[in-house]
């Protein structure tokens, strides 16, 4: 049995799912390869062809998930599925460096008191040019902080303070799994499934174990791989009038993972969570305001939702690079090979 599972949830989108397969082809033989589809049939038929090419690959493939099937109760459900030690999530429009995966499980291995392992992220564009061809624009996303505090409670407020998903590093299976199940427990208004829906698990994982980020090349995210949509935030359940109730639903279940033996315990944990809610909301307003943004760009005309898309892309991608593992297009980098792997087949792939 292959000691990582590889798990690649994909929605509509063939031309990525062949991609993400094709970037693997190479190396097929460390990875158990899951795909859960939850794709209309259209898409799903176009799938499973893709996969039939790939045939020397042997990959799992789920499809048997509904097209309306919520995300987040889709992440529950795959996880019944994941069989290896070591469980990785990629989106069908990412990458996950293979040669970092290596180095979280190593680190993990010698490391049992952690439970997530991964390293550093870029954001790369595909942008046209005057003539017709594409440029690769890259960027690093998200800060370099690892959760290693000694209790769970402080775990799970460094993590809301200092957000950045989990989801997507290498995760030790058993604790995936657990994370889902318990978060399945909370019934979630369905407004705000979409957001608590991912932040619930991702903090419980905190709760469950240290959470490592390394000094290594792990990830690469597409940015604006589709059209992005609009999700309530918790400004927005203030306003709907269900902010209280849902985020007390939120934090029981925190608090009933950390397993205290006291109400003091339980008051001091209650109270650092709200420190910590309270940090996260004023972290996240600027992904409010654009989630405001998509929705508005969701009812505008074609050619202003891509201006301004494109003038949004050029002041994201033009601040400058800096990183602690060096810029990784240069030759002379050791993850310029990873690196180029990744943009040669964003490039032969165009979308």
């Amino acid at each position: 049995m292959k000691k990582i599972d590889l798990v690649i949830p994909t929605y509509n989108r063939p031309e990525l799912l062949k991609r993400i397969l094709d970037y693997y082809q190479p190396y097929k033989n460390l990875f158990r390869i899951i795909v859960a589809d939850s794709s209309r049939p259209e898409n799903k038929a176009e799938n499973r062809k893709i996969i039939k090419n790939l045939a020397n690959m042997k990959i799992v493939h789920l499809d048997h998930f509904s097209s309306q099937l919520e995300q987040h109760h889709k992440f529950a459900e795959m996880t019944k599925f994941v069989k290896s030690k070591y469980c990785v999530f990629c989106a069908d429009d990412d990458f996950i460096v293979p040669r970092g995966v290596l180095e979280c499980v190593k680190f993990l291995d010698q490391n049992p008191d952690y439970v997530v392992a991964h390293g550093t992220y870029i954001s790369f564009f595909l942008q046209k040019t005057p003539f017709g061809g594409k440029k690769f624009l890259w960027r690093y996303l998200y800060p370099h902080i690892s959760i290693d505090d000694s209790t769970a409670a402080k775990r799970a407020a460094s993590h809301l303070t200092n957000y950045t998903l989990s989801m997507w590093g290498v995760q030790r299976s058993e604790i995936v799994k657990l994370c889902q199940r318990e978060a399945m427990k909370v019934k979630i208004a369905t407004p705000l499934l979409p957001m608590l829906g991912e932040l619930l698990p991702d903090t419980l994982t905190a709760v469950h174990g240290k959470i490592k980020r390394l000094k290594t090349f792990y990830s690469a995210r597409q940015c604006f791989s589709q059209v992005l949509g609009f999700y309530p935030s918790l400004f927005d359940a203030k306003k709907m009038g269900i902010y209280d109730k849902e985020i007390s639903k939120f934090k029981d279940s925190l608090i009933k993972n950390m397993h205290l033996k006291t109400i003091r315990e339980r008051m001091k944990a209650d109270k650092l969570l709200d420190q910590a809610i309270e940090e996260y909301q004023k972290d996240s307003y600027q992904q409010h305001i654009m989630g405001k943004v998509n929705k508005l760009l969701a009812k505008s005309p074609k050619f202003l939702s891509q201006s301004l898309s494109a003038i949004l892309t050029a002041y994201l991608f033009s601040k400058p690079k800096n990183d602690w593992v060096g810029l990784v297009d240069k030759h002379d980098s050791k993850y310029y090979k990873d690196f180029e792997e990744i943009r040669q087949c964003v490039l032969n792939h165009p979308q």
